[in-house]
């Protein structure tokens, strides 16, 4: 598209729909609402998080503003009111859309038929929407202007990047940063004329298993593909550019299924029955009607998922609560829960499935009116990188998902939608989840004394022996004293000539190895019964301490850190008194 869009030479149908779309590309979580009876006078509405809504009404009117279109206004606005109302719905905007620019009678018309609301209502006029056309020139080529002029420049740029191809092949490149210009044209090329979808590019070694892994973390991806050659393997994402994109442009796949495992039949019989996601099933290609030309992809075989539908991935969040059998909370994580969804063989069973705020816990429903039941099944996903605070909600709601409770999945800070009383045993591996809970626990004490972002390692990289020392640290922390048993204490001199059995003190630092490097946390006093003394070194200045029958190691964080810091640093073994009442303490933890 080149120069000013001459809206006024088109109908008025065509400069709404292609308005529409440019600001679904704008604000790409919209929805464009359907012409109907009981549409509520809305084109383009945008929900946001607390519930209310924006609203674009949208008219194809090039010309001055007259009383027809005055009356098709009022009517839109009148309709919004009614609708908003009945259902205790907030607006936060509207906005009339038009390409031409209001003049003073308009705005001052538009302000008196909205007279009197709380929110903003205004115009949204030529200026704004060349802006848009600007910004989205493939919107206007596609529904406008035909095929002809994106399909020329298409062509140019795919020279280009045919001639960058050529370089390879004659061996002018010769480094990676030589090749960065030609794949940046060709990415350039893929996305310049499509209104409805975006194209990623993916260039990498082939996987061990020589299997196309289809990727689930790329947001409104609705297509992907890949070839491999030589031990590379290219991937290309098709991805709508807003929710709506599926509907404008719409894709079709005919294929035949050929499930292999009876791993792969489960799966498709649960997205028959109830419409959950399927991963990579062994298929042949009958028909296709895909974008950015892969419907004359020669492949007849291959592998078919189905994904949630983008209106699906919209999620919203409850509050997971598990009671005890008295209706006390246990433990509660938020979920961010997707749509429900429904299966194709007409059963009416549905599920409902959703991933808490941190991404540790995938929570499902599933109903199934045949059985006159509900069902739900958990799973804790690999915690390794993330921070400790943030994985322990999901992680003690796995944890006291043990036989007889009751869970409860509730609107945010509302009533509960779902109740289910009296859980079997084996819903989680409680014992795993516990262990994740304690490491979880202690790191998260820990970060509370160390000046960097504690993030949880691999499991494989971590000794039994880091796991007891960070859990004696942060049990100290945590609870300022705590009780361990003794055999000797070496490397140590006696200021004063001892009168056995004493008991002494040494005031050292706390120590702890964590992200690779030794952190020092505070000091700590050690404290013990001695029961004899022996002398190590050759000059006769320092032995070893040994108990007598008390074993017990007393060790506390001190309540006057100055002083403490100042035993530590002279080295000095303090005598104490209170031999009998260190016995008669009662032990926290041996």
């Amino acid at each position: 598209m080149t120069g000013r869009v001459p809206w006024e030479r088109y109908e008025g149908d065509d400069i709404e729909a292609v308005i529409a779309i440019m600001l679904l590309r704008e604000i790409p979580h919209g929805q464009r609402i359907r012409p109907s009876k009981g549409d509520g006078g809305i084109d383009i509405l945008v929900p946001h998080g607390d519930g209310s809504w924006e609203v674009y009404q949208v008219k194809g009117f090039t010309a001055s503003l007259n009383a027809s279109q005055k009356r098709q206004i009022t009517k839109s606005w009148n309709r919004l009111l009614e609708f908003t109302s009945a259902r205790n719905i907030s607006l936060r905007a509207w906005h009339v859309v038009r390409p031409l620019d209001p003049t003073h009678p308009d705005r001052d018309w538009l302000a008196e038929l909205t007279e009197g609301r709380n929110f903003p209502c205004d115009w949204i006029g030529l200026t704004a929407i060349d802006g848009l056309a600007a910004k989205y020139p493939e919107v206007v080529d596609y529904y406008l202007l035909g095929e002809k002029e994106r399909v020329l420049e298409q062509v140019k740029t795919f020279l280009a990047a045919a001639s960058f191809d050529q370089a390879i092949r004659s061996g002018s490149v010769s480094e990676p940063a030589q090749a960065i210009q030609g794949l940046i044209d060709l990415h350039n090329a893929l996305n310049k004329t499509d209104p409805h979808y975006r194209y990623e590019i993916h260039v990498e070694q082939e996987p061990q298993d020589s299997k196309f892994h289809l990727p689930h973390d790329v947001p409104g991806l609705v297509f992907s593909t890949m070839l491999g050659r030589d031990g590379t393997v290219a991937r290309i994402d098709v991805i709508a550019r807003y929710n709506e994109a599926t509907k404008d442009r719409p894709i079709s796949v005919n294929v035949t299924l050929r499930p292999e495992t009876e791993e792969q039949r489960a799966a498709l019989k649960d997205f028959l029955e109830f419409g959950t996601s399927v991963d990579m099933i062994p298929a042949e290609m009958i028909e296709r009607n895909l974008p950015g030309g892969f419907s004359s992809h020669q492949a007849t075989t291959g592998s078919v998922s189905f994904l949630p539908t983008l209106d699906d991935l919209q999620t919203e969040q409850f509050d997971l609560v598990v009671m005890d059998n008295d209706g006390r909370e246990l433990a509660t994580t938020v979920m961010n829960m997707s749509s429900p969804t429904s299966g194709l063989n007409g059963s009416g069973a549905w599920s409902w499935e959703g991933k808490d705020v941190s991404g540790v816990l995938d929570f499902g429903i599933r109903h199934s009116p045949a059985l006159g039941k509900v069902d739900f099944w958990t799973k804790c996903n690999d915690i390794t990188g993330l921070k400790p605070s943030a994985c322990l909600p999901a992680l003690q709601v796995l944890s006291m998902m043990v036989a007889g409770v009751t869970i409860e999945l509730r609107f945010k800070d509302g009533p509960p939608v779902l109740n289910v009383k009296d859980i079997p045993e084996g819903v989680t591996d409680t014992e795993a989840i516990r262990f994740r809970v304690r490491v979880c626990t202690d790191l998260a004490e820990l970060q509370k004394h160390v000046s960097a972002i504690v993030r949880i390692p691999n499991a494989s990289e971590v000794s039994v022996q880091s796991l007891r020392e960070w859990a004696d640290a942060a049990d100290l922390l945590r609870d300022g004293v705590a009780w361990r048993t003794w055999n000797s204490l070496c490397g140590v001199t006696p200021t004063v000539q001892l009168e056995l059995p004493a008991r002494i003190r040494i005031t050292k630092p706390l120590k702890v190895k964590l992200l690779g490097r030794q952190w020092e946390l505070g000091l700590m006093d050690q404290e013990v019964i001695v029961g004899r003394y022996e002398v190590s070194s050759e000059n006769g200045e320092s032995g070893c301490f040994y108990p007598s029958e008390e074993k017990r190691l007393k060790i506390s964080i001190p309540d006057d850190r100055e002083d403490a810091r100042q035993r530590a640093n002279s080295g000095v073994v303090q005598t104490m008194p209170g031999v009998s009442s260190f016995l008669e303490a009662e032990t926290i933890r041996d």
